[in-house]
């Protein structure tokens, strides 16, 4: 875990204020021990075409707070997976999930790369 060439350490959270402060707080405590975090999973985000009603609308906004925090505080790349209509079970719906993940690490240009290398599935 420490061979950044071999390995990337990521810490996977939802985009709400307790997982971000125990996130960070382990993400120090991992650099004590000489493992460095390189990447940020922001978990969970809501999707801006199903936030119809003011209750959805209300939590993407805290969530889009919480990522800018996010990307403040870690300084570091931030991989954000949609929430999924359906939980993740089966092939079908992994290769739906590995889809979005992909689109996303698209964004990521310093990771696409040794993404792509070590691939996902």
């Amino acid at each position: 875990m420490k061979d950044k060439d071999r390995t990337v350490f990521s810490l996977v959270l939802y985009p709400e204020s307790t997982p971000i402060l125990e996130s960070y707080r382990a993400m120090l405590d991992l650099k004590d021990a000489g493992i460095e975090t390189q990447l940020v999973v922001a978990n969970l985000i809501l999707p801006e075409e199903v936030c119809i009603n003011d209750f959805f609308k209300s939590r993407r906004a805290m969530q889009m707070r919480y990522l800018a925090e996010i990307n403040d505080r870690f300084n570091l790349p931030v991989l954000r997976i949609p929430m999924m209509q359906e939980e993740i079970k089966g092939l079908a719906s992994l290769k739906n999930a590995i889809d979005a993940v992909t689109d996303e690490l698209s964004k990521i240009q310093h990771y696409e790369n040794r993404i792509n290398t070590h691939r996902l599935c």
